[in-house]
């Protein structure tokens, strides 16, 4: 559990997906180019098993903005896309 201070610390923003490519390294992730309005950001999703990258791009998705950058098998990623608006697999 984390305090409610901890939680107000959690920067969301919605992000348009601008392009998506699976990953070359890992069967889960989809690379995504995301458009935050006043920044792009890439962003490795572990959303492979439920969506094609084709049908991603033009959708919004909730990211936390404030997380550290890491590395992704490979890919840079500065942020963590958590769920499409509209719609999510259960």
């Amino acid at each position: 559990m984390i305090s409610i201070d901890d939680f107000r610390k959690v920067e969301l923003k919605v992000a348009t997906v601008k392009s998506a490519e699976a990953h070359p390294n890992a069967d889960k992730l989809i690379v995504l180019q995301v458009d935050l309005g006043s920044e792009q950001r890439q962003i490795c999703a572990g959303i492979r098993n439920h969506y094609t990258p084709e049908e991603l791009v033009g959708k919004q998705v909730v990211v936390v903005a404030n997380l550290e950058n890491r590395q992704a098998s490979r890919a840079r990623e500065s942020g963590n896309a958590f769920g499409s608006v509209g719609r999510w697999p259960a």
